[in-house]
């Protein structure tokens, strides 16, 4: 069985290993919901698929991270959509087939093997990493975490993957009716080489940047990839960048 890692638009991507295709925080954002809360995509979001995804994966509700209208249209009719425990209800309340998990446990699924790891929410929303595994490919992807003090335990845990997908944009978000706090609610490039590192990860791909900025609601680090670059260079953590459609790694 071979497999195969497509970078999507935003901080999506999909694995797809034999016939069985498997998306995290696919967004194509054509239902406008992320727009109003956002701003303006930057650039077009491709397309999650040309054919149907077998399960999705969630790493927290934010609508730009859980794209309900387009896993409507892709998904299999099973609708199998693993998500944090605590965000179940709301995904089942949307019309998928919720799959609750919470950090280090894990589950099989067709080719694929998930497990949930920590994660911290930028804005106090329930977050977790996916591990996914199939018989070729192991990596992380980590939704648009914070930093924090996981990074070791999820490292002894999981082993050196092939592959990490870090958010990178630093965001500072302005939220109506609460006072701001003038900080980052993402990893900045920066912190993301530094997970990436303490991970051990074989490759680090930067995520999460580029599409949306549109302050003083949503403003992103417009050079927060060759900040990465930068900084992954000074680590000595090999890196590199793809566009929305390419492939990552084939197996």
């Amino acid at each position: 069985m071979s497999s195969h890692i497509t970078k999507l638009s935003w901080a999506g991507i999909r694995i797809t290993a034999g016939a069985e295709q498997l998306v995290i925080d696919g967004l194509e954002g054509r239902n406008g919901e992320v727009q109003g809360r956002i701003g303006p995509n930057r650039r077009p979001l491709i397309d999650l698929a040309e054919t149907s995804i077998d399960v999705a994966l969630v790493t927290h509700t934010h609508k730009d991270h859980f794209d309900a209208d387009a896993l409507h249209r892709r998904l299999t009719p099973h609708k199998r959509v693993l998500v944090p425990a605590d965000s179940a209800a709301e995904v089942r309340d949307a019309g998928f087939n919720a799959i609750p998990i919470t950090p280090f446990a894990g589950t099989a699924v067709g080719a694929f093997h998930i497990t949930a790891l920590p994660a911290v929410d930028g804005f106090g929303a329930a977050q977790v990493a996916w591990l996914v595994e199939t018989p070729d490919l192991r990596i992380i992807h980590l939704g648009d975490t914070l930093f924090h003090g996981f990074w070791w335990q999820i490292a002894k845990f999981a082993g050196p993957v092939d592959a990490v997908f870090l958010p990178i944009n630093g965001a500072r978000v302005a939220i109506p009716g609460q006072p701001a706090t003038g900080l980052p609610g993402v990893m900045t490039a920066e912190q993301a080489v530094v997970a990436a590192r303490l991970l051990q990860a074989r490759l680090a791909v930067p995520i999460h940047y580029e599409e949306f900025h549109s302050p003083p609601a949503y403003n992103a680090d417009l050079h927060a990839e060759a900040q990465f670059l930068e900084h992954a260079r000074a680590q000595a953590v090999p890196a590199q960048v793809f566009a929305p459609g390419e492939i990552v790694l084939t197996r």
